[in-house]
């Protein structure tokens, strides 16, 4: 059956489809999931009941455009998944030209291309979306791009198949890694905390929006926090995962205290990358294939060797 898929995948029709009840429709959203598409405001992950499809290029552009090319609005192509307050508040019904911009100018553009790329939206795609004015021909390019990556998405998908059966013997070796991983976690939270001085409001703002639900819900839960607690830096980086490290040392406000220990934006984000997909297999329970293994132990060498810290936990 994967043989054939691979024979076939270059004949999927992929721009046609626009009914979410179809299998493919609902195929391509679930290889979003399994990518966990950061949300593109707080670049973090959000939960599963937050989340909703949402048209990249909105339907009220059909009033600009031919029938032909607003038949293919509700394409999967033209989906992705974000958190309902994030289309809601911010893209609404908006051209990404607009909201895409807006969001350059916030973020390092490395940084959006990240969050994109768990989109299967490429930097090529991103260069198109952008396009001012926006015509029926960017339209048709962004689809065709966006199915290409899909597609590529699902080939490494199903490559990586026969690997994780074989993985699934090297539970001991992940489990001592895993353990690893949360040591240069908890030392990242220090050195942030050592950085920013143990001051809460050197917070970058997306860090503080990102935090503010997970402090509101302990708050709800458990009636020992205070008040003095949900604006203490170190409580509050209790609750930031690997991503939101990431975001809080790389960010424009913050990279100063930190450039001198980590040099260059862009390798540091590669190590964040390979530590994250490996940790998140790990906590989600998911088959863990050789090379994601092999590129989370390194970059978790790395962070040890940058942190100097012992590996053997």
């Amino acid at each position: 059956m994967i043989n054939e898929f691979h024979e076939q995948i270059d004949f999927l029709d992929l721009r046609g489809q626009s009914n979410s009840n179809t299998a493919i429709f609902k195929g391509v959203l679930n290889l979003m999931v399994l990518q966990e598409p950061l949300d593109w405001q707080t670049g973090r992950v959000p939960n599963a009941a937050e989340i909703q499809s949402h048209h990249i290029v909105p339907k009220t552009w059909l009033s600009h455009v031919e029938a032909d090319a607003s038949a293919l609005l509700d394409s999967v192509i033209n989906r992705t998944l974000i958190t309902s307050e994030t289309s809601r508040v911010f893209v609404r019904d908006r051209m990404p030209n607009e909201y895409l911009e807006e969001l350059l100018e916030e973020n390092d553009r490395a940084d959006l291309l990240h969050i994109l790329e768990t989109h299967c939206i490429s930097q090529e795609a991103l260069e198109v979306l952008l396009r001012d004015p926006f015509s029926v021909e960017d339209f048709e390019a962004f689809l065709t791009i966006r199915s290409q990556t899909i597609k590529e998405h699902l080939r490494n998908l199903l490559d990586s198949y026969p690997d994780t059966r074989e993985e699934t013997s090297s539970v001991k070796n992940v489990e001592l890694l895993d353990r690893r991983i949360e040591q240069v976690e908890l030392s990242l939270r220090n050195l942030i905390f050592e950085k920013l001085k143990g001051k809460y409001d050197l917070l970058p703002n997306h860090t503080k929006v990102a935090l503010e639900p997970r402090l509101l819900g302990e708050e709800k839960r458990n009636p020992s926090v205070t008040k003095a607690q949900l604006k203490s830096l170190d409580f509050a980086l209790c609750f930031a995962d690997l991503r939101d490290i990431e975001r809080i040392i790389k960010s424009k406000q913050q990279w100063l205290y930190f450039e001198r220990i980590f040099r260059n934006k862009q390798e540091l984000a590669n190590q964040f990358t390979q530590v994250i997909n490996l940790r998140n297999a790990k906590r989600h329970s998911r088959p863990i294939d050789a090379y994601t293994r092999a590129a989370g132990e390194a970059g978790t060498i790395w962070f040890e060797k940058v942190l100097k810290l012992d590996a053997n936990v």
